[in-house]
């Protein structure tokens, strides 16, 4: 790498560092953005208290109670209540969240078609409704399999069980939360998200600072010295290259540390971070190799920002968009990066299962760079 390039680089950097405009826009604004994200959405993790109302009394009925109230884990716990009528007020007034009843009668109604069980909800508390219904419709499940194996005896010649032998079955209850991996916070998220974002919105202005210094004849000057067009071209690269990978570091360290955001593997992270730093870069170049004056590569510079963050999930996670966001993620950067780091949060992740998508970042920074190095000598040195 030549000389020229290198100190081309170095004083764009500190050019940039003694402007302050571009830490503000790469690294302040990204960290204030997903601080405040952070603290509006609190913590991902799930807390709900579900009463257990036994209206029916059987050997069944209070395994089936004194199971759920002996669950009291991850946020999630049982309640006995003593009535349907209490249950309602508790679940009115926000006691609780929801609840369960084993309606009377219900061992009883084994012989023939169970009664179904009852389930308290709060359009307060959608989750906790959904969750209760879930736990409902496990144990109705498993009472209808023991009364499958008992019509089965039947079929081979053996005597039906009678009620209080079905009512006495034993049906273990357990309650487990699952989930993709660790509780995952809102920055590990929405820090990156809006590091892409605001580097997109950076790179608007490099790409203009080079096509206003073609116009003003600063190029020009500058190739006066032994300084070639390419010379210039990789040291903007190498300067815009080392400004986006520092900004995404210093994020990274941040949000850590102030808002205990964990990215996930660090080797995974660096590789993401480094990939999408060289596709942003290919990018910019890109910009300013086609964009006709400068106020257009700054436009063109903040639609592709926009456009990549929406279809990448950058505002709003792409599992909760329509499904055709998912397909369209996978030709955003912004996607494409997000995805690799959701792929560190989940369950026994390692670096190599980000590789596909530091991969097709990569891809990007190829493609749109050569673009660039194909068209950017020849406009830079058109008078």
């Amino acid at each position: 790498m030549s000389t020229p390039a290198l100190v081309i680089a170095g004083t764009e950097l500190r050019r940039a560092l003694r402007d302050r405009s571009l830490i503000i826009t790469v690294v302040v604004g990204p960290i204030v953005l997903a601080a405040i994200i952070s603290l509006a959405l609190g913590s991902s993790s799930f807390e709900a208290t579900i009463g257990v109302v036994d209206d029916d009394g059987s050997p069944l009925s209070s395994a089936f109670a004194a199971g759920l109230a002996g669950v009291d884990e991850d946020g999630l716990a049982f309640e006995a209540i003593d009535s349907v009528g209490a249950a309602r007020r508790q679940v009115a007034d926000g006691d609780v969240d929801a609840a369960i009843v084993v309606p009377s009668g219900f061992a009883a109604s084994l012989a023939g078609t169970p009664a179904p069980l009852d389930v308290l909800t709060s359009s307060d508390a959608v989750i906790a409704g959904e969750v209760a219904q879930s736990v409902a419709g496990g144990f109705a499940a498993r009472v209808d399999a023991g009364r499958l194996a008992a019509a089965a005896t039947v079929l081979r010649g053996a005597d039906a069980p009678s009620v209080d032998e079905l009512a006495a079955i034993e049906l273990p209850v357990t309650v487990d939360q699952r989930g993709t991996g660790d509780s995952v916070s809102p920055a590990a998220y929405f820090a990156p998200a809006m590091g892409l974002l605001f580097l997109f919105f950076a790179i608007g202005g490099i790409a203009r600072s080079l096509l206003r210094e073609r116009r003003t004849g600063v190029l020009d000057r500058m190739r006066v010295a032994p300084v070639t067009t390419t010379d210039i071209l990789v040291g903007k690269a190498i300067f815009t290259f080392t400004a986006g990978l520092l900004g995404l570091l210093v994020i990274w360290a941040a949000t850590h540390v102030a808002l205990g955001a964990d990215w996930g593997a660090p080797l995974g992270v660096v590789a993401l971070i480094v990939a999408a730093t060289l596709a942003i870069t290919g990018i910019a170049g890109l910009i300013a190799a086609v964009a006709p004056t400068e106020q257009a590569a700054d436009g063109l510079a903040t639609g592709l920002a926009l456009l990549f963050a929406l279809v990448g999930g950058s505002f709003v996670p792409v599992e909760d968009l329509p499904d055709v966001f998912g397909a369209l993620s996978l030709f955003s950067p912004n996607g494409l990066a997000l995805r690799g780091f959701t792929e560190l949060n989940s369950a026994d992740a390692s670096p190599v299962d980000v590789l596909p998508d530091v991969l097709a970042l990569l891809a990007w920074a190829v493609v749109a760079g050569a673009v660039a190095a194909r068209r950017l000598p020849h406009r830079l040195e058109a008078r």
